[in-house]
C-alpha cells in the first residue's frame, strides 16, 4: 500500500501529492532524489548527494534555516538506511513524512515567489518609458514654466 503526502501549498490542487512507499528504503531514496532535483533545477545546487546540494543550493539565503535542517535530516537517515548494515527502518516515519512535506512547500514556495517577480519584472519592463523631473520640480512647476 501507498501512503500520499500533501506536497501541495496554499491551496494548489491535491491531485499534486507525491506518492509515498510503504517501504521505508525506498520512501527516503525516492525522497532525497526528489530533494536533489528540485535543488538541482531551482537552486543551481551541485554535488554528490544530498548533503552537497543542500549546501550549495542554500547559499542564497531563500531557504529557511529550519528546512535546511529538515532535509539534512532527510539526507543523513536516507545515508544510514544505505550504509548502516544494523539501520533498517525509519525512527519516525511521520516525522521523517513531515519534513519531506514542509521542505518541499517551502522550495517549491521559493520557485513560485521568483517566478511571480519574473513576471512583475516583464510587465513593468514593457511599460512606456516615465519622463524623469529634476529634484524639486513638479509637473504643476513644469506646465507653468
Amino acid at each position: 500500500p501507498r501512503e500520499s503526502v500533501n506536497t501541495t501549498n496554499m491551496g494548489q490542487n491535491s491531485s499534486n501529492c507525491m506518492p509515498i512507499s510503504s517501504n521505508d528504503f525506498e520512501l527516503a531514496i525516492k525522497a532525497s532524489k526528489k530533494l536533489e532535483d528540485i535543488l538541482e533545477k531551482h537552486f543551481n545546487a551541485t554535488g554528490r548527494g544530498l548533503h552537497d546540494k543542500i549546501s550549495t543550493g542554500s547559499e542564497g539565503g531563500e531557504i529557511s534555516r529550519a528546512t535546511i535542517m529538515k532535509m539534512r535530516d532527510i539526507a543523513t537517515i536516507r545515508n544510514q538506511l544505505i550504509h548502516e548494515k544494523d539501520f533498517n527502518k525509519l525512527p519516525d516515519r511521520k516525522l521523517f513524512i513531515a519534513n519531506l512535506n514542509t521542505a518541499y512547500n517551502e522550495l517549491m514556495a521559493v520557485v513560485k515567489s521568483r517566478e511571480r517577480a519574473r513576471e512583475a519584472a516583464e510587465r513593468i519592463a514593457k511599460l512606456p518609458p516615465t519622463p524623469l523631473l529634476p529634484v524639486g520640480l513638479t509637473l504643476d512647476a513644469l506646465v507653468l514654466w
